[in-house]
């Protein structure tokens, strides 16, 4: 009853004073808001598990060798792994690839993982309607099987439950529906996932492709996991004269560990700004408690208990900390979506970051707490004796000088965040500033670039994609609004190209089995003019240069 009655009075002093009231609140949904935000963000991120079960116990395994440490496996070598292993109680891998959806509206082009069979033994996530592949379908030449994404079951073909035996047109030939997988399920980020159907190759052993992942044994920690792999990796590197061996890393740490920090150092800064917005409204409660003194004191003179007074106090403090609150989940949900579209793929888990009852819960105590502290700080400046010598004096202008000095502190405190948060922000906007002024080695102005993956029974064979990009760069370079053009086969700083080790004829520079890791395109027409690389010695590739020959451009490095 005595709430109630407190509550209503603090709307009433509210209405009586709105401008402090709306400063008040701005303050604290600015604080609540942008902590709320990121703490979403560091949750989905950070905190919250991987959606897997027992994902302690997923780990990655790599393949590493001298210029590389995080190295995909090579066929061959996984089969090692896999049949010669003690710790894992399932490997798999996968590889990405794509392929051109036809027959469901527009030709769309699509991200795909060529996955093998055991691949699900190892994540244990059951598709949402249909089945996995068998081991059967993932043998070199077996059926042409496929299995959806959520995302693309839902944006292409409608959510339609009948999909499932199904044929869609991938690529050109028909591939049967078998499974759709749930929407918690983004591995690689893939719209489908076909078997990998590669045949045991022991000349494909340098052939370095198949990203891996494995599931422990009860029991077996990563470290120990990666002893004993370690110890296999030398059995190997004897075996087959080679100086590669064998990494193990949890899949957490691979997913989350570089951004843990980043995300460490925002989450405190957010806290700094949440500190400035909490002096702020000390501030002006204690200011507005400091003219409200000659009320309270009244009231303490008509028979009002002190901690009826604390209790007014606190419950102002907290409707208004509820209100900042409210204000602040608005606030962080907008802001959450504007910072996962500017982040698009180069956030890890980004699906996972959401509004929760996590965060919610999270956003209830963060506006107990300011709201609690806030409300106490003008409660110890105004003491019961302070407040009857307010009444004798009958003063009702001007603080103490105790209130001057705490308003004063708190105003310092306030500068003092302020700067070291300005002074962070500074030295990042020079580091952007930095980045976006830093030569890339190739032009990026005026320059358009777009994917081609030629499909269908019209590009069956090398030569008709060959005489298909032949006549395109013609009709390109001849294009009004179009000075030059080339095709490359993956662009810079987007993907990875091939790559393998390499001799020079006449007797290397490094040992045996040392040969550094060196990645490598091809391209056609004038790109490299394109882009604006220039020729530092030699020629050009030019006609001369067709089936059958051996030349090739390297850079200076």
């Amino acid at each position: 009853m005595r709430i109630g009655q407190d509550v209503r009075g603090a709307i009433r002093a509210f209405r009586s004073n709105p401008s402090v009231t709306t400063l008040v609140v701005l303050a604290f949904g600015l604080g609540i808001g942008i902590t709320t935000a990121v703490f979403s963000i560091f949750n989905g991120v950070v905190l919250a598990p991987l959606p897997y079960p027992d994902p302690q116990e997923l780990v990655m395994v790599y393949d590493t060798q001298p210029a590389c440490s995080t190295c995909p496996a090579s066929f061959p070598k996984y089969h090692d792994w896999k049949t010669r292993n003690r710790v894992f109680a399932a490997i798999g891998g996968s590889t990405s690839a794509s392929f051109v959806l036809t027959g469901a509206g527009s030709p769309q082009q699509l991200t795909a993982a060529s996955v093998t069979a055991s691949l699900a033994d190892v994540f244990r996530v059951p598709p949402a309607m249909g089945r996995w592949f068998t081991e059967q379908e993932d043998q070199a030449g077996g059926p042409k099987v496929t299995v959806l994404s959520h995302h693309l079951w839902t944006q292409a073909f409608g959510s339609n439950p009948g999909i499932i035996g199904q044929r869609v047109t991938l690529d050109g030939d028909a591939y049967e529906v078998v499974g759709v997988m749930p929407s918690t399920f983004n591995h690689r980020n893939a719209d489908l996932f076909v078997p990998l159907q590669r045949k045991l190759d022991p000349a494909t052993r340098g052939s370095h492709f198949l990203v891996t992942y494995a599931r422990l044994k009860k029991g077996v920690t990563p470290e120990q996991a990666a002893v004993d792999m370690r110890a296999l990796g030398r059995t190997l590197a004897v075996e087959f004269g080679h100086n590669h061996g064998i990494d193990v890393r949890s899949y957490y740490e691979v997913i989350v560990g570089n951004i843990r920090g980043p995300l460490h150092v925002l989450l405190g800064a957010v806290f700094l700004v949440l500190l400035i917005a909490c002096a702020n409204v000390a501030n002006l409660l204690l200011a507005s408690g400091l003219s409200r003194r000659r009320e309270l004191a009244i009231r303490l003179t008509l028979g009002a208990r002190q901690r009826d007074i604390a209790r007014q106090l606190t419950i102002e403090a907290l409707v208004l900390a509820a209100a900042g609150g409210a204000v602040g989940l608005l606030l962080a949900h907008w802001t959450v979506r504007i910072f996962l579209e500017l982040a698009d793929n180069a956030l890890p888990r980004a699906s996972a970051v959401e509004l929760d009852g996590r965060v919610v819960a999270f956003a209830a105590l963060l506006s107990l707490v300011v709201g609690l502290v806030c409300g106490l700080w003008p409660l110890l400046r105004l003491r019961a004796r302070e407040l009857t010598e307010a009444v004798r004096a009958a003063d009702t202008r001007t603080a103490s000088g105790g209130g001057r000095q705490f308003g004063n502190g708190l105003v310092v405190a306030e500068i003092a965040l302020a700067f070291a948060l300005l002074v962070g922000a500074g030295l990042l906007m020079k580091n952007l500033v930095l980045l976006l002024h830093r030569d890339a080695g190739i032009r990026t102005d005026h320059i358009i670039a777009f994917d081609l993956s030629p499909a269908g029974p019209r590009y069956q064979s090398p030569e008709q994609i060959r005489a298909l990009y032949h006549e395109l760069y013609a009709r390109l370079s001849s294009a009004g609004g179009v000075q030059q053009a080339g095709f490359i086969s993956h662009l810079p700083m987007y993907r990875f190209g091939w790559n393998g080790e390499f001799s020079i004829e006449g007797g290397n520079p490094w040992g045996p089995n040392d040969a550094p890791l060196v990645e490598y395109r091809w391209y056609y027409g004038n790109y490299l003019g394109t882009l604006g690389i220039p020729l530092l010695r030699g020629r050009l590739l030019d006609s001369r240069d067709g089936d059958g020959t051996q030349t090739v451009l390297i850079n200076q490095a």
